[in-house]
């Protein structure tokens, strides 16, 4: 698949002997697009709308739909690099600790050193860059295994994130860094709208785009999936494998830094135990979206409709009453399934 959720290779080549059928071709179209993994998403999400209308009249209204659009988008921003991330063939669990991070970065920075606005972005941009970049030195260059770098790098910046909040001038439990003033700017870029459509999902979309513009028309993206299909190939063709596990991570890690700056906005504060255990959804989201455990294989369309359904799939149960710990195990049991999809997807391919 190239970047949107077109499949990479050609049509399927003709049968043997004898001529085809005039309505072959119509088949032979109909059958590819029965079978395209996004179509099976399309209707397991048309499915959970239907199924969470019924069960609650809230659901399916503009103001929830609303705010199922802003909740989604930090997890969208993410899962665009981190689709990356797995096509290459690596994981990143770091991305959460990365997130709480920054937004306490960004908070210190408004907060304790009464910083500008822009500065303050910047400052978190700036961190999440460096923790991506970190992380690509310690599997790019070092050899690391991605699994081990990336939670290493999670516990430091998750506790990291406890220190520096418990230094601030407000804050609660010894975890947080709010701030009571009002900042038009800021607070726009994660409670605003344009239109009526938040602008943190705007945003999401943009990056959305760009990641799967990147991926289906520049030779670089498009080498990631030599890279992830197969290193030692890509590597005996001229590729530079760890360059590609570098970028991808350390985008990982900035994308992260600019959701870290609108969960701050949303909350108007940096929280250290922010984004706990968002890294379950957003891997989630990339493996159902179809992008292969293995690598190698995965599309931007496929990752968007990952975060969509998993957006639906928590919102319809929280409008339901299902509590938190039993949206934790659903979301656990979709990407189990998800996994085990892709293992028997691959062994029907073999």
């Amino acid at each position: 698949m190239n970047g949107f959720g077109k499949p990479v290779n050609g049509p399927a080549a003709a049968t043997e002997g004898g001529c085809q059928p005039a309505e072959e071709p119509r088949l032979a179209r109909w059958r590819g697009l029965t079978e395209s993994p996004l179509i099976g998403l399309l209707i397991v999400l048309v499915l959970l709308f239907v199924v969470f209308s019924l069960l609650t009249p809230n659901f399916l209204t503009a103001r929830n739909m609303v705010i199922l659009a802003g909740s989604i988008a930090m997890i969208g921003i993410v899962a665009g690099a981190m689709t990356l991330v797995i096509i290459g063939g690596n994981l990143d669990l770091s991305v959460a600790g990365t997130i709480a991070m920054t937004s306490v970065i960004v908070a210190k920075f408004l907060v304790d050193f009464q910083a500008s606005e822009g500065v303050s972005i910047l400052a978190g941009v700036g961190v999440g860059l460096l923790i991506g970049m970190f992380n690509g030195l310690l599997v790019a260059r070092l050899g690391i295994n991605a699994v081990i770098a990336t939670l290493a790098t999670y516990n430091i910046t998750r506790w990291g994130a406890h220190i520096i909040a418990r230094t601030g001038k407000v804050h609660g439990l010894s975890i947080s860094i709010a701030y009571t003033e009002q900042r038009a700017f800021f607070n726009f870029i994660g409670q605003g709208d344009v239109a009526g459509v938040p602008f943190p999902f705007i945003l999401m979309l943009i990056i959305l785009v760009l990641i799967g513009l990147f991926l289906s028309r520049t030779r670089f993206g498009r080498e990631f999936f030599a890279v992830g299909g197969n290193p030692l190939a890509a590597t005996m063709t001229g590729i530079s494998v760890r360059r590609y596990t570098f970028f991808a991570l350390a985008l990982t890690g900035l994308v992260a830094g600019i959701s870290g700056i609108i969960f701050c906005s949303r909350l108007a504060g940096g929280y250290a135990m922010g984004g706990t255990g968002w890294e379950l959804d957003i891997i989630t989201a990339v493996f159902l979206g179809g992008t292969s455990l293995t690598g190698g294989q995965g599309s931007i369309l496929g990752t968007f409709l990952g975060v969509l359904i998993i957006g639906t799939l928590r919102n319809g149960m929280a409008l339901a009453g299902i509590d938190l710990p039993a949206q934790n195990i659903a979301t656990g049991a979709v990407l189990l399934l998800a996994v085990l999809y892709d293992r028997i997807r691959r062994g029907g391919a073999e």
